[in-house]
């Protein structure tokens, strides 16, 4: 316990009559939080907030979107999966799934026994509808189950342990989720949205264009999220 910094928030803390609480429950590592802050001061910038990922991309949803209910936020990033539930406006669920980009690489590149770039570019390929061997497509379609029974579980863990059973909306991020065929498999399941980060929050710098915005859209949400934060925000 000595070797990470834990922090709670009262989720309910006007309502005297209940008699459970319920917590929200932050732990982080000391030694991840000391190399992230070291990053930032090695590239002569100021560490004024250190962030959960997962928060910051509920913060980021909270900012553009005014769905109410429960709403799942997925970011498939590069190594790891961030899930965020946010229920009636307040972040209340947030979880690591070790699974991202690179698995889909590293099964291309097994099964089709190429290096890794070029499992990499293939993946890419595939992902932005280009031209690719079959077997490509079939090897990424097959790969997305691992991660689709973590999503399918932890919302399943969440709907079965609180007051709310129905999942308004699931929002999907990330360059992970690009994935060939990862949108069209979890559809079958949910309803599912592309997060766009840029909905209302809007760039007044000249050399951030729209095309270049969208570009990066599905790249963004966690880094929104992190800039939305203030000194003093709880």
């Amino acid at each position: 316990i000595s070797e990470v910094n834990i922090e709670f928030k009262i989720m309910n803390p006007k309502d005297k009559t209940s008699d459970v609480m319920d917590v929200l429950l932050v732990a982080a590592v000391k030694e991840a939080v000391f190399k992230t802050a070291e990053v930032a001061s090695l590239s002569g910038l100021t560490c004024s907030i250190v962030d959960v990922s997962g928060f910051a991309l509920g913060n980021c949803f909270l900012k553009n979107y005014e769905s109410q209910g429960v709403n799942c936020i997925i970011n498939v990033g590069a190594g790891i999966t961030q899930l965020a539930i946010v229920d009636n406006r307040e972040l209340v669920y947030s979880r690591d799934i070790a699974f991202g980009g690179v698995n889909y690489s590293n099964e291309v590149q097994s099964r089709m026994g190429i290096s890794f770039q070029e499992a990499e570019d293939l993946k890419v390929t595939a992902s932005n509808g280009g031209q690719v061997p079959e077997e490509v497509k079939e090897v990424l379609n097959s790969s997305h189950d691992p991660l689709l029974d973590d999503i399918s579980s932890s919302l399943d863990l969440y709907l079965n342990s609180s007051s709310s059973s129905q999942l308004e909306g699931l929002y999907l991020t990330g360059g992970g989720s690009r994935a060939y065929g990862f949108k069209e498999k979890l559809s079958k399941t949910y309803s599912v949205d592309n997060l766009n980060p840029f909905q209302k929050v809007k760039s007044k710098s000249k050399s951030l264009s729209a095309a270049y915005l969208d570009r990066v859209t599905d790249l963004s949400s966690i880094a929104v999220g992190l800039g939305l934060r203030k000194l003093g925000d709880s």
